[in-house]
């Protein structure tokens, strides 16, 4: 199977699960060290603390809405193949893989100090 005229491979697929993987991670620690939000996630933190929903539906939320805007402004111009590639399996695991780092973090926190923390104390830092 090609995709953007090259052989999709496991260590192509592989190499983007993982990239994916570590950029949430990086999310979650600087949601839970208190330091604010990265631009990535940004707008889906602030609705996670506005709405009190989860951070990876929040984030699932915002990139369907982003992807929805997409297909209005390109319209003819975006194929189907690159859509459902690109935008949908993105937008699934990222979503799946930020609230679950959120997660792990504050887990991993918890145990190694046996405090919690309270996200809506951050509010300020958005």
């Amino acid at each position: 199977m090609e995709f953007s005229g090259e052989k999709l491979t496991f260590k192509r697929i592989f190499n983007y699960i993982f990239g994916l993987f570590l950029i949430t991670l990086g999310v979650a620690f600087s949601i839970k060290s208190g330091l604010g939000s990265t631009p990535v996630a940004s707008i889906p933190y602030a609705l996670n603390l506005i709405l009190n929903i989860d951070l990876g539906i929040t984030t699932f939320m915002f990139q369907i809405f982003l992807v929805i805007l997409q297909l209005i402004l390109l319209r003819r111009n975006l194929s189907l193949t690159l859509f459902l590639n690109y935008c949908y399996i993105g937008t699934i695991l990222g979503a799946l893989f930020i609230g679950s780092t959120v997660k792990l973090i504050h887990k991993i926190y918890y145990k190694l100090t046996g405090r919690d923390v309270d996200l809506k104390k951050c509010k300020n830092l958005i």
